[in-house]
């Protein structure tokens, strides 16, 4: 299991930690809170730094007095992370959580946006009350960020992503790459390695409310949203950020792509706030991805695609059309070989072991979760998924 740091919860106790954050890019915190005050309470996580009026418009927190670290969870919560949850029709109910000091996981996440690549720190309180966060403890954790060193000298220029100003186009930019550290099982520190002209080959364009990753600008794959209006990232409701990685030598590389929904103004129909990630693998000599990986309710899910010329589809939101898919998919899931640990080290391990290109020939495209796969067909015999994070 990834890097765990200890928020014990009971009056009057304020604890600190240390880690690293991602420069230009997002990292996930996994918390283990521990409920000393000797009573069971409900419990949720909150950064001190919240916008103004918050949680009435941006469902999102930041670093101590750091406008520069964004602090945000997932799964809809506004009040904050929610420390022991109850799963019911894909809404978190929080419960009462024991005061008997056993450790219960909870995931929040760091986005650094801009900002120069230095110190940072950010301090979570507990709160309770019956039925939202409304009351806060004297209960704290102070986490210390650190930037990234390279043999003890600060990373320059680090990789990062920049959108032009109509936020058509991104592109890569940076002399340093760090190494692939999973979502949930992120590192404590991130190896940074020189990138070479690869960023430069790379980039995101969009249009017709669809993103298409490029290389060389020939498709790498391309990422529809069912709910995508125009205009909708320019106003600041929602936000795309793309991160690069080196993955295994000099041929296979990650590029992670986070879509944030931060911003109530989005809309009824969106679940604020929530996080979806997708890291495309792909094989830089051949221009192909061989893996696509995402999350699935607290799982980790990796694809092994077929090696052809078409150009896989991913497909956010949930609509009518895909809501088949993702209960077929709950449903094989459960037969599904799980992984207790990191997946990503078995798809490490399948690249070792192959020879020349990767492919999966009877592989026809199958669908993952949220995000979709979406291409034609539904067999899982290259499917490579997690059990529950929060197990470990």
């Amino acid at each position: 299991m990834s890097e765990t740091l200890r928020f014990v919860v009971k009056d009057g106790m304020h604890s600190e930690a240390q880690t690293s954050y991602l420069p230009y890019g997002t990292r996930t915190l996994r918390l283990e809170v521990l409920n000393r005050t000797g009573r069971p309470l409900k419990l949720w996580l909150r950064p001190e730094s919240t916008p103004q009026e918050f949680p009435e418009h941006l469902i999102h927190g930041y670093g101590d007095d750091d406008p520069e670290l964004w602090v945000h969870w997932g799964g809809g919560e506004e009040s904050g992370a929610t420390v022991k949850m109850r799963d019911f029709l894909y809404k978190a109910i929080p419960a009462d959580v024991p005061g008997d000091g056993k450790p219960h996981p909870v995931y929040l996440n760091l986005t650094h946006p801009a900002g120069e690549g230095q110190p940072r720190r950010v301090t979570f309180r507990a709160y309770t009350g019956e039925k939202a966060a409304d009351e806060a403890l004297d209960s704290t954790l102070k986490v210390n960020l650190a930037s990234p060193t390279a043999n003890g000298v600060a990373v320059q220029a680090p990789v990062r992503g920049v959108w032009n100003e109509a936020r058509t186009q991104l592109r890569f930019a940076g002399e340093a790459m760090p190494d692939y550290g999973s979502r949930w099982w992120a590192p404590g520190s991130y190896v940074y390695r020189p990138a070479g002209d690869l960023p430069g080959r790379l980039g995101l364009d969009r249009e017709e409310g669809a993103l298409t990753l490029k290389l060389d600008d020939e498709p790498l794959v391309e990422v529809v949203d069912n709910g995508w209006e125009a205009g909708q990232d320019t106003r600041g409701l929602r936000h795309v950020t793309a991160e690069l990685f080196h993955f295994l030598g000099e041929r296979y590389y990650v590029v992670r792509l986070w879509f944030l929904w931060l911003d109530k103004r989005i809309g009824p129909m969106r679940e604020v706030p929530d996080a979806e990630r997708l890291d495309v693998l792909f094989d830089a000599g051949t221009r192909q991805v061989v893996f696509l990986g995402t999350d699935f309710h607290y799982r980790e899910v990796w694809t092994q695609l077929e090696n052809e010329a078409k150009t896989p589809r991913v497909t956010l939101s949930l609509g009518h059309r895909n809501l088949d898919d993702l209960v077929r998919l709950l449903l094989l899931s459960l037969g599904l070989r799980k992984f207790q640990g990191n997946p990503a080290l078995e798809v490490r391990e399948r690249l070792q072991r192959a020879e020349g290109p990767v492919v999966a020939p009877m592989q026809k495209g199958p669908i993952t979760g949220v995000p979709l796969i979406d291409l034609k067909g539904f067999i899982f015999p290259y499917t490579i998924i997690s059990d529950d994070v929060r197990k470990g």
